[in-house]
């Protein structure tokens, strides 16, 4: 606990893992071309969710497969654009640092402040 009786969730936060990728488990994919080998390949990982599946509803689920089947052209990162919030929480190589001044909380991003 924190002097002011809340949590104190000071400190560097670093996620290291493939929920960057998807949140569920999934295997390994290659990138979008062959000639830049693993350039944008998906290492296979264990995901984060209890149970393993994540309960969608169908309009959700068509959604979620739209979006990874455009990835290549919709995700911000391709684009070098930084991922939003939570995405950014547990982006690869990203430390996190939680900041506390008077009442207020803050979360800085690499140089960025959110």
């Amino acid at each position: 606990m924190a002097p002011d009786g809340h949590a104190d969730i000071g400190g560097i936060w670093e996620a290291l893992g493939t929920v960057n990728w998807d949140l569920q488990d999934h295997p390994s994919q290659g990138g979008p071309y062959f000639q830049m080998g693993s350039l944008g390949a998906v290492p296979s990982g264990r995901g984060v969710v209890e149970g393993g599946s994540i309960p969608y509803k169908p309009d959700a689920l068509v959604k979620k497969k739209e979006n990874f089947a455009n990835r290549w052209k919709l995700d911000p990162e391709v684009k070098c654009y930084m991922p939003g919030i939570p995405r950014h929480l547990y982006a690869v190589s990203v430390s996190n640092r939680t900041v506390r001044e008077g009442d207020s909380d803050g979360l800085q991003i690499g140089r960025a402040h959110v």
